[in-house]
């Protein structure tokens, strides 16, 4: 699974806050609440999220194994 500890280890080390994410990115409270709970957001979202913090995706997330997967 995709998660997206990087971006909030990002954030908290940059110091952006979550209004400041959203707004810069131009992101809705649903979708910060999707990259909180680590649930699937689109591509779009993602190269909004990179290009406001001028980043690569690899910075803000990683794949993960689903250990409920069998």
């Amino acid at each position: 699974m995709i998660t997206y500890y990087k971006l909030w280890d990002y954030c908290n080390r940059k110091d952006i806050n979550i209004t400041e994410l959203k707004e810069g990115a131009g992101i809705s409270n649903a979708t910060i609440s999707k990259l909180s709970n680590n649930q699937i957001v689109t591509t779009e979202t993602l190269d909004k999220v990179c290009t406001f913090l001028k980043v690569q995706p690899f910075q803000i997330m990683e794949w993960e194994e689903n250990k409920t997967a069998k």
